[in-house]
């Protein structure tokens, strides 16, 4: 049986990924849809609830951030953590 996508990308190093290009992917669609969000609200303050991956992909397109960093490598503690 063929592994899972969530499966091999939980397995997957971010060089694999990033060689590969679905980080690429991935990235494309979450910073289109940030922007797409942004464009619906001129001048609004907007708040998404989503995973870091999306607020790391919209940072590294948005932001002047060199084209050779792969990951920022955001920490985002679980809720039960500080428990």
């Amino acid at each position: 049986m063929a592994p899972r996508s969530c499966d091999r990308l939980g397995q997957a190093t971010t060089q694999q990924l990033a060689r590969e290009g679905e980080l690429a992917r991935v990235r494309g669609r979450a910073s289109t849809a940030v922007r797409a969000i942004a464009l619906r609200h001129p001048g609004e303050r907007v708040v998404l609830a989503c995973h870091a991956g999306v607020v790391e992909s919209a940072i590294l397109r948005f932001l002047p951030i060199s084209k050779d960093v792969v990951r920022l490598k955001l920490h985002t503690p679980r809720l039960d953590d500080s428990l």
